[in-house]
């Protein structure tokens, strides 16, 4: 919540503002605020709550969805000038460092995520942290296992995200390092086999769900027609016992008409 105050000289009459946030046009305190709340998954009533808890007056509805509907425009003004801004000193450490490929292009050592046959990995470009580094020679291992890449240089070191093996449905990681050497290479096929047979025994072990879900279903399917027919069977044996009784109800009826008619006889 932004504070205005107005301060005006008793002597010569001249008034000016003092605002308690330097606003320059972009995201001020409220807009600050209502973008946390968006971010948490928060919206108006929560954070109204929340600033009446720690004495800040409350935002207004329609300051609110103001400021919700400039918040795009803001984001991505603000995210531009950051990427422009960080480009500029990438670029320049790497002119400092002189780091460029062969294409005169700034090379990136961070790492990011690549992807082998839907495997997911953690490469690092042009890092001397690890011994692992394919080189021109190493291309074939890459021709060999389809790595796909985000973006591609000719010098790269591969490593996993971590040294454990997790295992979900669909993705695997590998806990080995790629290199151009043969052993690696074979300990990435072997692995990868591996990989490949363990992702062949969880799919068979959904089938093998799924069939025992299959079969459940009918079961409660024969179940449900078999509780249907006994209720029809009730029903049935209802209606039986309502014939019944009406059969009685006329059968009393010929019988009263019949002693009538005896006495009349008699009469």
């Amino acid at each position: 919540v932004i504070s205005k105050f107005t301060f005006k000289c008793d002597l010569c009459k001249v008034a000016y503002k003092v605002t308690s946030d330097e606003y320059d046009g972009k995201l001020n305190k409220n807009g600050a605020a209502v973008l946390g709340a968006i971010s948490i998954g928060c919206g108006f009533s929560q954070l109204n709550e929340f600033v009446s808890t720690v004495n800040i007056t409350e935002v207004l509805y329609k300051r609110y969805k103001a400021i919700e509907e400039n918040l795009q425009e803001v984001i991505e003004e603000e995210s531009w000038e950051c990427m422009f801004e960080a480009g500029k000193e990438e670029a320049e450490l790497a002119r400092q460092n002189n780091e460029f490929d062969e294409n005169n292009i700034p090379m990136d050592n961070r790492p990011f995520k690549v992807q082998v046959n839907k495997i997911p990995l953690l490469a690092l470009l042009d890092s001397g942290a690890n011994q692992s580094v394919i080189g021109k020679e190493g291309l074939f291992l890459l021709n060999k296992l389809n790595l796909s890449l985000n973006h591609f240089n000719t010098r790269m070191t591969l490593q996993t995200a971590d040294d454990t093996c997790q295992s979900v449905l669909g993705l695997m990681d590998l806990p080995v390092t790629i290199d151009d050497s043969e052993s690696s290479l074979q300990k990435i096929v072997d692995t990868y086999a591996a990989a490949q047979r363990q992702r062949k025994e969880i799919a068979e072990l959904l089938k093998l769900n799924v069939s025992e879900d299959y079969r459940n279903r009918e079961l409660d399917l024969k179940e449900r027609e078999l509780q249907v027919r006994i209720i029809e069977a009730q029903n049935k044996s209802k209606e039986l016992v309502l014939r019944k009784r009406e059969l009685n109800i006329k059968e009393r009826e010929l019988s009263f008409k019949e002693i009538e008619y005896l006495e009349k006889n008699k009469i």
